[in-house]
């Protein structure tokens, strides 16, 4: 795959069957690559944390689509950071 920065998706979500599954899916569905990925249960709390390195890069437009069923079949908490996408940041100020 390319020789750019990968994406990197992080995951938070109870511990249950299908998981890992759903998101490699996703992430072959829509043309990406898994460069690195880690993940571990959480015993005592049963909660399961991922974070997936992805190359590519994906249809970023399916990605998000097809996120959004995982996300809401497994409850999960997300988040993903794009390389080269600006961070949008509002700043406010006061004249006095």
């Amino acid at each position: 795959m390319g020789a750019h920065e990968p994406a990197v998706l992080t995951l938070q979500c109870a511990d249950q069957p299908g998981i890992v599954a759903a998101v490699a899916e996703l992430i072959a569905r829509t043309g990406g690559n898994i460069a690195n990925a880690d993940q571990h249960t959480d015993r005592a709390s049963s909660v399961f944390l991922q974070r997936i390195e992805i190359d590519g890069p994906p249809d970023w437009e399916r990605f998000s689509a097809g996120l959004a069923d995982v996300v809401d079949r497994f409850g999960m908490q997300w988040s993903l950071h794009r390389p080269g996408e600006r961070a949008r940041v509002v700043v406010a100020c006061s004249g006095e």
